[in-house]
């Protein structure tokens, strides 16, 4: 996977990490309970993803849940990003 950006970095710290700051089909954590999941897409609000949890390899066919960005972090938790 890429590894963060500079300003990705800046703006997590800062607070105001964004949907802008994912992409589709992206490994993340849910930080409060460490639940891996998988990017599927963007609601109309920045501060939030569309996130499926399990279901991995068939993520697109599955229901996801509207997650706010500030409880996500980029890569799985036994993945270096």
């Amino acid at each position: 996977m890429k590894s963060l950006t500079k300003n990705m970095i800046t703006n997590f710290k800062k607070g105001k990490m964004n949907q802008r700051d994912f992409k589709i089909g992206e490994k993340v954590t849910y930080t409060p309970k460490g639940e891996k999941g998988i990017v599927l897409g963007f609601p109309p609000s920045l501060n939030y993803l569309f996130v499926v949890y399990d279901n991995w390899e068939y993520y697109r066919d599955y229901t996801a849940i509207s997650t706010n960005v500030m409880h996500l972090k980029k890569g799985w938790k036994d993945e270096t990003i």
